[in-house]
């Protein structure tokens, strides 16, 4: 689905029809202001889940520290936002896979800088206890695997900087999140291969 920047975390609820269109219809609503009450967000994204057009997830970073990420939750297509807290962390994102399930990685400031991951089975509405993965990176991103006809269907890849060294640090899951391993790749020659 489409990545959409928020600015000042005031989001335009988006309705986008679910029916296939030659041409989706996109229908702006009044101006909601999310994070209204709970400080200072920025760095944020908004994702949408891909078996429910209702269903999204914003991620930010929170109070212009790396002491703590939000993690606003819709079911109603952005008319009401829940909140989730995750304390001692940056850089959070989060990706929506074809069953619906979310995925929210962060940097764990508690774990070393190591990589955070919590994942949600109902959509975002609620999420499993933090866990911490094996690689520290910096500007972590995470992405799921959609593609119907892959041959990596349905994995997760969380990649970023590492840092301390050069490359790509990546955890990667087969199994949806149930299990990660992780690499780091070096891109001096810019020969990348996914393990």
């Amino acid at each position: 689905m489409k990545k959409t920047a928020i600015a000042l975390f005031s989001v335009w609820t988006l309705i986008v029809s679910c029916i296939a269109y030659d041409t989706p219809t996109i229908i702006l609503s009044d101006e909601i202001n999310v994070g209204k009450g709970n400080g200072n967000q920025y760095q944020s994204d908004l994702r949408t889940n891909p078996a429910n057009g209702k269903e999204m997830c914003i991620t930010a970073k929170q109070n212009n520290s790396e002491k703590e990420t939000i993690l606003f939750h819709s079911s109603d297509g952005g008319a009401n936002w829940n909140l989730l807290s995750q304390p001692a962390s940056g850089d959070p994102d989060v990706a929506y896979d074809l069953a619906g399930t979310a995925h929210f990685s962060f940097i764990d400031n508690s774990s070393s800088k190591k990589l955070g991951y919590r994942r949600s089975k109902d959509g975002g509405a609620t999420w499993e206890d933090k866990r911490s993965l094996s690689i520290a990176v910096d500007h972590p991103h995470i992405i799921c695997d959609r593609n119907a006809a892959s041959p990596y269907k349905g994995s997760i890849y969380i990649a970023g900087r590492p840092f301390s060294g050069g490359g790509l640090g990546i955890e990667y899951s087969r199994d949806g999140g149930t299990t990660f391993k992780s690499a780091i790749i070096s891109l001096a020659g810019r020969d990348v291969a996914t393990p």
